[in-house]
């Protein structure tokens, strides 16, 4: 958990609700409005309340990185004064075998996870959708899910 402040006056200046004397729940629900039109891939597993002119961020995040964008975006909003974060994120020494069905991942980092092969689909070019695909349908197929 981290708390980062940010400048309460400053920021993009969504609504009158932060600032003005609308619920927490309705802070909320704007920042995670905000947040989902944001164009960030995984916004949807995250949840935002608003705490005495605080955001507070719970959920996952795919990757660090994205974590601290999240952050950024849900605190460049008027009216917020800092954000409190709970977000995980997940990395290769999270890749174990309970935690999913299945996993791809790109051949320079499969060597390295801890992942039984019948869980795995590697692929070469993480950018070429076909072999994504092409992948994963043998994959499937393999496992009778399709």
């Amino acid at each position: 958990m981290g708390l980062f402040n940010f400048v309460k006056e400053a920021g993009e200046k969504l609504w009158d609700t932060v600032t003005g004397n609308a619920s927490a729940e309705d802070q909320g629900a704007k920042l995670k409005e905000h947040l989902d039109k944001s164009g960030l891939p995984g916004t949807d597993k995250v949840n935002v309340q608003v705490i005495d002119g605080k955001a507070v961020v719970t959920g996952d995040a795919v990757s660090q990185e994205l974590k601290e964008k999240i952050l950024v975006a849900v605190g460049n909003v008027a009216g917020i004064s800092g954000v409190e974060a709970e977000v995980e994120h997940s990395d290769l020494s999270s890749a174990t075998p309970g935690a999913a069905d299945v996993f791809v991942m790109a051949k320079d980092i499969a060597d390295s996870a801890s992942v039984p092969a019948e869980q795995l689909v590697v692929i070469s070019n993480i950018i070429d959708i076909n072999e994504l695909e092409a992948k994963l349908r043998a994959y499937f197929e393999a496992h009778s899910i399709i």
